[in-house]
């Protein structure tokens, strides 16, 4: 009897899981959006025109040397940046990493290390200016006043149009500035270390105008996300994919592309967090300064999806210089190049579960099992060893099971005789059954277990 039982539970729990998959594939299906054949998707130039996604916020939601208020319901035109002609295209090479960008926008990112097939011909994109599903990083600056930066604003600072970082080198340092009308230039500096996938983004306004200078620098991560059917030999479907942000306060939070704006666009005011894109095995993130607050930002421009944040904000005064720097990791979700950041909370991109406990045990059984590779050289080997561990480790909670299991055995003829005593009396014999399990100190719950 029990073992029918047994196996109606995992047919059942079968038919449910086949059914949970069909229907999201059915679910995805209908959420795809229909594209026209004519419809195109703007460039990361075109988009990145006006100061940043979605509403702007208004002048006096800007506070000095804080952060931008919420964006209002109504949109507040900022003051359109300086028109200037297309940036040039720079590219910086690490051992890592293979960027395109214009100073403002990282519009292509490769990971050398990670070839698209086995045969490595071509290196994985991260970032891409793909035409039907684009994937951008930006930063720039926004004022409702004050000049600022607009794109093909920044210039490098040196001649010429690709720089690589030298063999016996450590660091590559490239330095992009503008200058403003009216004597306010801000000088932005990329900076890219060796074997790192965090990329310095350091920004210095300097004032030497004869007036307040005001404005407020903006960070995002927009795509357009890929629609993925679903199916037991694409691990990417079951994969997380969405956004993911931290907040001291908060913790760790996510939300799916599927469900970007389900719960509105955020607008929290968080310091010392971060905010990311996540997909199967890499992921983007903007990591601020751990003492200047931003306003996080969800929200969607046109077919983008776009994490964004805004702030902080500064009034720099005539001949004074305000500064504010921040990380951007593209790359991969690699546990130990993770832990060198030295990032709170950024280690939950390896999505063990959106459950802190599951996760910390997740995180737990993963250590374990990279060092046991790190032994043995061998991931099979090492999935082994960690069974095994986890077999001696569960011991002697197997032991007392089979334990009671067993006494329980031996007392089967003596239950039969209270069954007979008492008939129909499930009271009393309920009873008297308890009284025995503790007399004879038998579990009964690991007892149940195997009978």
């Amino acid at each position: 009897m029990n073992q029918t039982r047994v196996f109606l539970i995992f047919a059942w729990l079968m038919v449910a899981a086949l059914l949970w998959m069909e229907w999201g594939k059915d679910k995805a299906a209908a959420n795809a959006p229909v594209v026209a054949a004519t419809q195109s998707v703007p460039a990361a130039r075109d988009l990145d025109a006006a100061a940043p996604s979605a509403n702007v916020p208004a002048a006096q939601a800007i506070p000095q040397a804080g952060v931008p208020g919420a964006a209002p319901a109504t949109s507040t035109t900022a003051a359109p940046p300086a028109a200037t002609d297309a940036a040039p295209v720079i590219t910086l090479t690490s051992d890592v990493l293979r960027l395109k960008l214009d100073g403002r926008s990282v519009l292509d990112a490769e990971l050398l290390q990670f070839p698209q097939t086995k045969d490595g011909t071509a290196p994985v994109s991260l970032l891409t200016e793909d035409a039907a599903h684009p994937y951008n990083a930006t930063s720039g600056w926004a004022s409702e006043h004050s000049p600022v930066p607009g794109v093909g604003g920044f210039r490098a600072e040196q001649p010429g149009t690709a720089f690589e970082l030298a063999k016996g080198q450590n660091t590559l340092v490239v330095p992009f500035v503008w200058n403003g009308p009216n004597g306010v230039s801000i000088r932005r500096t990329f900076t890219l270390e060796r074997g790192r996938y965090a990329i310095s983004i350091k920004d210095e306004v300097i004032n030497k105008s004869g007036a307040p200078w005001n404005g407020y620098v903006f960070r995002k991560l927009s795509r357009v996300p890929t629609i993925l059917s679903r199916g037991m030999t694409n691990p990417d479907s079951f994969s997380f994919n969405g956004a993911t942000w931290y907040s001291p306060q908060e913790g760790y939070e996510r939300r799916a592309f599927k469900d970007y704006m389900d719960d509105g666009g955020l607008n929290r005011q968080i310091t010392g967090g971060w905010v990311a894109l996540l997909q199967h095995h890499f992921f983007t993130a903007w990591i601020p300064q751990k003492d200047q607050a931003s306003l996080y930002v969800l929200n969607q421009d046109g077919p983008r999806d776009v994490a964004e944040l805004r702030g902080p904000a500064f009034t720099v005064a005539p001949g004074q210089t305000a500064t504010t720097e921040a990380r951007l990791w593209v790359g991969p979700k690699l546990v130990s190049l993770i832990a060198k950041e030295d990032v709170k909370g950024l280690d939950r991109v390896v999505d063990y579960s959106r459950f802190s406990i599951m996760a910390i045990i997740g995180q737990g059984l993963f250590w374990v099992l990279s060092h046991l590779h790190s032994f043995l050289h061998n991931w099979g080997w090492a999935i082994i060893g960690l069974v095994v561990l986890l077999r001696l480790a569960l011991y002697p909670l197997s032991a007392a099971q089979y334990k009671s299991g067993a006494k329980m055995r031996r007392f089967q003829p003596r239950l039969a005789q209270l069954k007979e005593r008492y008939g129909d009396d499930r009271v009393k014999y309920q009873q008297a059954t308890m009284e025995l399990f503790k007399k004879e100190k038998i579990n009964r719950w690991a007892a149940a277990c195997r009978c």
